[in-house]
């Protein structure tokens, strides 16, 4: 399996009947084809399709050349460049986490996790009218770095869940209305619903781990609705004018841009977490 599912591109030939595009275009590939037929699609769900699985449908783009779906191409807005076209993916994923929490203007959320979901989640919730965020990592470094992106409160995560989530509490002057995990970690969602207001909401996302313990009885007790984000669910065109807007700067998110044939050592980059930003890219034209 070739990887890669976060791309831009510019269109270099058109299959057979393609007439909405055309030669020299730039454009972001959307990685979530799907069925049309299965009962998700129909029901307008097409992000969970039941036939064509997340990750299974097709390679990925880290190479020269590559085929892809007309229907999943979409042109790039002129204001955004090759890198920032590139980061639309993760982008939708934000925006539809906020979209599925319905905060709304003048409400406190938290954000666990610091990472590239997280300040996903981070723009889109400021966007969405959050006026208190607070977000909460294990890591100093990436708290800096989102603390550069916007005004936002942080927290260095310590080991008791319960304890966080009363730092948490501290900061915001009272529990948050929503609390997204972006950490996709059984203590990252533990401290979400210790950190929930009662009658609030925990929302996940990211894939948390296939199995894991978690404070259920005080969910219930609290009456805390957790809501699951698969992808990006039908939000691509309304996250796409926010970016046709010019409203969020997603340039200052990249840390750093390897050559295809360095693309070893970029994901080496990634995983060590030590580099200076959220997103490190790989140029397949170099």
């Amino acid at each position: 399996m070739v990887l890669g599912h976060e791309t831009s591109a510019i269109i270099t030939k058109l299959g057979p009947g393609v007439d909405n595009f055309k030669i020299g275009d730039r454009v972001h590939l959307h990685p979530g084809p799907a069925c049309h037929v299965c009962e998700c699609c129909i029901e307008g769900n097409e992000h969970n399709c039941q036939v064509i699985k997340l990750g299974k449908a097709f390679h990925g783009s880290i190479r020269r050349v590559c085929n892809h779906p007309a229907e999943y191409t979409i042109r790039m807005p002129e204001n955004l460049t090759m890198e920032e076209g590139a980061l639309i993916e993760p982008w939708t994923v934000g925006v539809y986490a906020v979209e599925r929490s319905r905060i709304t203007v003048g409400q406190k959320c938290v954000i666990i996790g610091a990472g590239a979901v997280g300040v996903m989640v981070f723009l889109a919730a400021r966007l969405a009218g959050a006026v208190d965020i607070c977000v909460v990592d294990i890591s100093k470094p990436k708290l800096e770095l989102i603390s550069k992106v916007g005004d936002c409160k942080t927290i260095l995560a310590s080991r008791d869940c319960k304890e966080t989530a009363r730092s948490i509490e501290e900061c915001l002057g009272g529990k948050p209305d929503v609390a997204f995990d972006a950490s996709c970690t059984a203590p990252g969602i533990t401290t979400a619903i210790y950190a929930a207001k009662p009658c609030g909401k925990v929302v996940l996302a990211g894939l948390a781990p296939e199995t894991c313990t978690l404070p259920m009885q005080h969910a219930a007790i609290n009456e805390i609705d957790i809501l699951n984000v698969l992808r990006y669910g039908t939000c691509y065109p309304r996250a796409m004018e926010v970016l046709r807007a010019g409203k969020i700067n997603l340039k200052s998110l990249i840390a750093k841009k390897f050559p295809l044939e360095k693309t070893g050592e970029a994901i080496q980059a990634m995983a060590s977490g030590l580099t200076q930003g959220f997103k490190v890219l790989v140029d397949c034209t170099q």
